[in-house]
């Protein structure tokens, strides 16, 4: 489709193309560098003999030593705001550059990029190293401290399931304690999971509150960016969102992380897609606390097993009073062996296919434990507008029912134009999710969750994504596109939306981001053996990549110009 289109290039298209080559090419030899670093074990066992520093104001913050090397540590100071003190061992003796450092002495050396001498005495042995301190101000803070057997616990399991209660504080990019009480915490991610050294995790709060000036959930994700090196993708989605007004878009900011007093790197704290995180739906009847608090009585039911028709219930003794009239639901790759990993009811749709061959489950998030006749409700509900979606006119042709009467226009879209715009590559494997809430005929797409793959690459190929290239989008977001009214809804979101939205991210949020977090990078890379500058390499691939793509898409759906790519943009 492309053969015979550069002659005819233009010289800003030109200049943009050589830049998006030269940095693609760096950055695949960076992708693989990445797959194959390892990463530094995390190491947070701990007892009254290490030493730490640590705020009088902030007691669960304190910062151990990290080693690079068998001579060489570092302290990751996350605020020199704060007043930091010295923990040393009783009995032992710790010298910096010849001074002898007592007991909540307060620490004096700063992030001056010099080598200190260290000589530490315990027990009649002496070691001598050398300490480099780096600092990040202006970057909030969330230090979680708990039992390193139940860390272990967490951090080995091969699939995240396992909570164990743990305490967090979490400090704001002035240093003030934002939060600081008990939580559940686990591990999150299913392939970064398994395949990336740096983990993320998952806190449940055993009430709600508002963090960092997010919303007042309970549900919270700690996200490592492990297949997002740069460290912005997320950030611009979400915040794309939620200008957009997309209806509980995910919240989130920037923190360095420590997990007993151990520096973990730079992560992004985001509000949880789950009803109790970012998704609060109001005057609901399931009574999903009850169910929470009595699903020790709930058992799992599965019937027509392996067919089109197989659904997941939940038979509960002491069921709760009242029937749900809200619904929130995720699209999800079939998987014969989701029900001993799943606590979700599920049912199976006729049409969503992945290429035609894997079928999709629609797990239900909420309720939770749903019961059967609930499950039967939303699933023919959900079938019928399916069937509405896949017909030549929109029109399902044995109810009647129009799709535009089960679908709303503005979320589908905007969540078509999202994985179009910024090449979402996820789109097979989940993260996909829309509810239906009550009172409320449509169902409705959302929130955006989970665009670490996407714009330049997809992590797994180092092939980039080029930014002229047209983004395939299956499911129901790419058969909706045959109807003309879906397709104008595109146009219009892009518009009278996103246009001027990503201009203002691009012009404003993320030199202000990339601000922000370009010292915490360099602590990631020495954290996780990445290669120094390869944090801030993958930014400006990021930030040219989008430059380029929203000239491509205004050219053709603003200014109406004849782009040389005008039919790889939709439609």
């Amino acid at each position: 489709m492309l053969s015979g289109f550069f002659p005819k290039l233009s010289l800003r298209y030109r200049i943009l193309s050589l830049v998006f080559i030269i940095l693609s090419a760096v950055a695949s030899i960076g992708v693989s560098k990445l797959l194959d670093s390892k990463g530094l074990p995390h190491d947070v066992s701990g007892d009254d003999r290490d030493i730490y520093i640590y705020c009088e104001d902030s007691a669960g913050v304190r910062v151990k030593p990290f080693f690079t090397s068998d001579n060489e540590f570092r302290m990751f100071i996350p605020c020199t705001a704060k007043e930091w003190l010295w923990s040393i061992p009783k009995g032992a003796s710790l010298y910096i550059d010849g001074v002898l450092c007592n007991n909540g002495d307060k620490m004096t050396v700063t992030d001056d990029g010099k080598e200190h001498a260290i000589v530490f005495t315990l027990d009649g042995a002496t070691a001598e190293w050398y300490m480099t301190c780096m600092c990040a101000d202006n970057i909030s803070v969330a230090s979680i401290n708990l039992d390193s057997d139940d860390f272990d616990t967490v951090i080995k399991e091969e699939t995240p399931q396992t909570k164990v209660t743990a305490n967090m504080t979490i400090l704001d990019e002035k240093g003030a304690v934002n939060f600081d009480d008990t939580c559940k915490l686990g591990g999150h991610g299913n392939a970064t999971w398994m395949k990336c050294s740096k983990k993320s995790f998952e806190v449940k709060l055993a009430d709600e509150a508002s963090l960092l000036n997010m919303g007042s959930n309970s549900g919270w994700n700690i996200i490592a960016n492990a297949m997002d090196p740069s460290n912005l993708k997320n950030s611009v989605v979400y915040e794309a969102a939620r200008k957009c007004g997309y209806e509980y878009s995910v919240g989130s900011q920037y923190i360095n992380l420590y997990i007993n007093g151990m520096y973990n790197g730079l992560y992004l704290l985001t509000e949880k897609p789950v009803v109790g995180g970012c998704v609060l739906f109001t005057n609901d009847l399931g009574n999903n606390r009850t169910r929470l608090a009595e699903s020790e009585y709930a058992v799992p039911v599965i019937e027509n097993y392996g067919t089109n028709d197989e659904i997941r219930y939940y038979s509960i003794k002491s069921a709760p009073s009242g029937a749900p009239n809200n619904y929130f639901m995720e699209f999800d790759r079939y998987d014969e062996t989701l029900g001993e990993t799943s606590s979700e009811a599920w049912f199976m749709t006729d049409k969503a296919k992945d290429l035609g061959e894997t079928g999709y489950q629609v797990l239900i998030k909420y309720p939770k434990t749903a019961k059967q006749p609930e499950v039967s409700y939303i699933m023919d509900y959900v079938r019928n507008a399916e069937a509405a979606i896949y017909s030549e006119d929109g029109i399902n042709p044995e109810t009647g029912l129009d799709y535009r009467d089960c679908m709303d226009l503005y979320s589908w879209a905007m969540s078509y134009l999202f994985m179009d715009f910024f090449a979402y590559q996820d789109y097979s494997a989940g993260s996909l999710f829309f509810y239906k809430k009550g009172n409320d005929d449509l169902l409705y797409s959302g929130p955006i969750w989970d665009y670490d793959k996407c714009m330049t690459d997809d992590f797994y190929s180092e092939a980039p994504f080029e930014w002229y290239e047209k983004n395939n989008v299956y499911l129901w977001y790419g058969r909706m596109g045959h109807f003309d009214d879906f397709r104008d809804q595109v146009i219009d979101n892009y518009r009278l939306e996103l246009s001027p939205i990503l201009q203002d991210i691009i012009e404003n949020k993320l030199p202000e981001w990339r601000r922000s977090i370009s010292l915490s990078e360099e602590m990631d890379e020495i954290r996780w053996r990445i290669e120094p500058g390869y944090e801030v390499l993958r930014g400006d691939l990021v930030e040219k990549w989008l430059i380029m793509r929203k000239d491509l898409f205004d050219s053709v759906w603003i200014r109406g110009e004849s782009s040389p790519y005008a039919d790889n943009i939709y439609p």
